[in-house]
This record gives structure tokens, sequence and C-alpha cells, in this order.
């Protein structure tokens, strides 16, 4: 059976790219709508809690905002 919401890049995410693509199932899920982002993490940061996601402005580089990620 093959999962089709797993993350199988092939290469980097150009600019304007759709990922995953809108005809496909995970495509058409919460993902696509912007509800949810997946990160791949290693196991390290349950040992290195709170874990803090750090937005950063692409113009400028400077810290926009924090985000507590509760695992």
């Amino acid at each position: 059976m093959v999962n089709a919401f797993v993350y199988n890049p092939t290469e980097p995410l150009q600019p304007n790219v759709i990922y995953p693509n809108v005809n496909s199932a995970a495509g058409a899920g919460p993902v696509r709508q912007g509800a949810l982002l997946l990160f791949k993490l290693s196991d390290s940061v349950y040992q290195n809690r709170p874990l803090v996601l750090e937005i950063y402005d692409p113009v400028s580089g400077k810290l926009g905002s924090t985000v507590d990620l509760d695992l």
C-alpha cells in the first residue's frame, strides 16, 4: 500500500511551486489550505524543550515572530 500523504521531495521546492500537487489526495487536504505545516525534525528536539519556531522577515532578516510548539 502506498501512503498518499508521504513527503517525498525529489528536489528543492522552487519559487511559486505548489507542493503537494493540487490534484493529489494530499493536495486537497488542510496542507494545501495553509492550515497545517509539517516539519521533519530529529529526535533530539524532544530533549531540548520547549521548541520554539522562529519566523524571520525575508527582506530585513529580522525576527518577526515566534511560536511555542507543543510536542
